[in-house]
């Protein structure tokens, strides 16, 4: 049974335009808010907590509590990852020069 203001997708504003509902997602320890169940790329995943990549550094990711992924390093070339509540990214860089 639908709930008054809701639709499958999310709450219903005002104009009628679905609202897209909010989970918190943690990079590094800080949260942050995205749309519930976006997905990231392994590069997107980076480049949350290293907007800018630098020439010689290598990048690794460690993601937990995803949609339907085990726990665990996230590398180049693997499927997106979907997002939930409470999904957090570990990103480290090192230099290797």
């Amino acid at each position: 049974m639908a709930i008054p203001g809701e639709d499958d997708k999310g709450p219903v504003g005002p104009t009628g335009i679905v609202k897209e509902k909010k989970v918190t997602i943690w990079v590094n320890g800080d949260s942050r808010q995205v749309e519930d169940g976006r997905e990231y790329t392994y590069e997107q995943a980076v480049k949350l907590k290293f907007p800018i990549l630098k020439p010689n550094f290598e990048y690794t990711v460690m993601v937990h509590n995803a949609v339907r992924r085990p726990d665990g390093d996230f590398v180049a070339g693997d499927p997106p990852v979907k997002v939930q509540e409470g999904t957090t990214f570990d990103v480290d860089e090192t230099d290797n020069t």
